[in-house]
């Protein structure tokens, strides 16, 4: 939900406050990816030899430390070196949470849950990027970012507390 309130907004951000171009704003676009690319197979390993938990909190620490990079940089390097760290975040993200679901999902139920989850999320996030917008007018163009990272700081103490898979 945080993500779809502020990730909607951020090549206005670009454009207009950080008054970085149409064609440095794509280039991050691949930055990000490249660094999304980069994480996968790591985060993998990690979640075979530690347990989801830790990429998880890894990835999402690395998210939140690219929006706090975000938020205090200028310019296209300074922009670039966030979304490295994002991306790298994200990557880390979808092996271990995959992992996590094929343990605590029965078999037979892993399509269902995936279809009823990913629904359910985007009903929730609907809202999502009007309410990023409105914080924007209303409380400044950094708001709804900053909001996003909060949301980011405060996953990660039920992530590990909580997504704890039961002795076998």
């Amino acid at each position: 939900i945080a993500f779809s309130m502020s990730g909607q907004l951020q090549p206005l951000y670009f454009k207009e406050v950080a008054l970085i171009g149409e064609d440095q704003i794509g280039y991050l676009g691949a930055i990000f990816a490249i660094a999304m690319m980069l994480t996968p197979m790591p985060s993998g390993r990690l979640s075979d030899k530690y347990g989801e938990r830790v990429p998880l909190i890894v990835g999402f620490a690395l998210l939140f430390i690219g929006f706090v990079t975000f938020l205090n940089v200028a310019g296209f390097v300074g922009f670039a070196l966030a979304w490295v760290i994002a991306g790298m975040g994200v990557g880390l993200l979808s092996p271990a949470y995959q992992s996590f679901i094929s343990k605590v999902i029965p078999q037979h139920m892993l399509g269902t849950f995936t279809g009823l989850f990913r629904s359910s999320i985007g009903l929730i996030s609907l809202p999502a990027p009007l309410i990023g917008t409105l914080m924007w007018d209303n409380f400044g163009p950094k708001f709804p970012f900053f909001v996003a990272a909060f949301m980011l700081l405060l996953s990660m103490p039920p992530i590990w507390f909580v997504f704890v898979l039961p002795d076998k």
